[in-house]
């Protein structure tokens, strides 16, 4: 999943931030269900037309005519952080 888009990291406090999912902590098995979360969000904004991937091309002639970047990140987030046996993960 490439993008022209820059991201910038956001500040979270309290008990956002002690729910938020370090990925760089995380083994590569620990990280499968972020990865497919993060891979059914992305398919539901295609689905619906609310991004698209722009080579470095298309990305030039929007600036050039005037499109903003509007910078983004995924929070990730484990519910069920303490719950061993927990499955659903969901990226927002």
């Amino acid at each position: 999943m490439e993008s022209w888009i820059a991201v910038l990291e956001s500040l979270m406090a309290g008990k956002a931030r002690e729910k938020e999912t370090d990925l760089a902590k995380l083994t590569k098995k620990e990280r499968i269900p972020f990865d497919a979360s993060v891979k059914k969000e992305w398919d539901s904004w295609c689905l619906f037309e609310a991004a698209k991937v722009l080579n470095k091309d298309e990305w030039t002639r929007l600036i050039r005519q005037g499109a903003r970047q509007i910078p983004s990140r995924w929070v990730h987030t484990n519910k069920n952080a303490f719950d061993t046996n927990a499955k659903d993960i969901a990226a927002k």
